[in-house]
C-alpha cells in the first residue's frame, strides 16, 4: 500500500481502537452513546475517506486496503463499530443530519430526561437518609421530580418502543427506578397494586371462611333437626 493509504489505515486503526476503549469505559452505567459519539463519527469519517481516497499513483485505497485483504480487517473493524453502535440504538439519542448520520447534538427529549435526572439526583442527595427504608422524607420531597421523569420516559417509550430507543436513557431510567423502589423504598406505583392484591386476597379468604362456617352451621343444624324428627317418629311408633 502507498504511504497515503497506510497513513489512512493507521488513522482508522487508532480511531476504531479509541472507540472500543470508550465503549468499554462507559459500559456500566451505560453512557457510551453520549460519551463515544465523537469517536464513532471519527471512525465513520475515516472509513468514508478510505473508500474514496486514491494514492499518488491514482490507485484506489479501497482496492489496496479492502479488496486485496483476505481477512478484510478494515471492513470487519468498521462492521464491529457500526453494529455495536446500532445495538445500543445510539442514533436515537441524537439529532440526525440530512443524510441520516447522527450529529453530536442530543435530541430535545433526551436532553430533557437528562436535565430532570440531574434535578432528581440532586434532590435525593439532599434529603436521603441512608438508614430509613422507606425514606419518607426523600419520597415526599423528590416525588414530583421522579414522577415527571417517569411519565416523560413512558410517553417517549409509547412513541418509539423501548427496544429501539437510546440505550443510555433506558439504562438511566432502569437504574433510577431500581434506586427509587429498592434503596429508597418510594415506589408507590408498585405498592398500590401489591396492596390491592393483598387486600383482595384477604377478602376472598375471609369470605371463603365465612361461607364454609355458614355451610357447616347450616348442615349441623339440619342434621340436628333430622335427628330430632327421627327420634319423634320412633317415639310415636312405640306408643302405637
Amino acid at each position: 500500500a502507498s504511504s497515503d493509504c497506510e497513513e489512512m489505515l493507521i488513522s482508522f486503526a487508532i480511531a476504531s481502537g479509541n472507540f472500543t476503549y470508550c465503549t468499554i469505559r462507559n459500559a456500566r452505567p451505560i453512557t457510551l452513546c453520549k460519551k463515544c459519539v465523537k469517536t464513532y463519527l471519527t471512525v465513520r469519517q475515516i472509513y468514508k475517506d478510505i473508500s474514496g481516497l486514491k494514492d499518488r499513483g491514482g490507485e484506489s485505497c479501497k482496492d489496496e486496503l479492502f479488496n486485496l485483504d483476505r481477512l478484510q480487517a478494515v471492513d470487519a473493524g468498521f462492521k464491529y463499530v457500526r453494529d455495536l453502535w446500532a445495538r445500543a440504538s445510539c442514533d436515537s439519542c441524537f439529532v440526525l443530519d440530512s443524510s441520516g448520520c447522527p450529529t453530536t447534538v442530543l435530541t430535545a427529549a433526551v436532553q430533557e430526561i437528562l436535565n430532570i435526572s440531574v434535578i432528581l439526583s440532586s434532590c435525593v442527595d439532599t434529603y436521603h437518609n441512608g438508614s430509613a427504608v422507606p425514606d419518607v422524607v426523600t419520597c415526599k420531597a423528590c416525588g414530583d421530580d421522579y414522577s415527571k421523569l417517569n411519565n416523560l420516559y413512558n410517553s417517549i417509550k409509547a412513541n418509539n418502543g423501548e427496544i429501539n430507543y437510546c440505550m443510555d436513557i433506558i439504562d438511566l431510567i432502569n437504574s433510577t427506578r431500581s434506586e427509587w423502589s429498592g434503596t429508597l423504598g418510594c415506589c408507590n406505583d408498585r405498592r398500590k397494586p401489591e396492596l390491592i392484591f393483598l387486600l383482595s386476597s384477604a377478602a376472598v379468604s375471609i369470605l371463603s371462611a365465612l361461607f364454609y362456617l355458614m355451610a357447616y352451621a347450616f348442615t349441623a343444624k339440619k342434621e340436628q333437626k333430622l335427628l330430632h324428627q327421627n327420634r319423634w317418629s320412633e317415639g310415636t311408633s312405640v306408643q302405637r
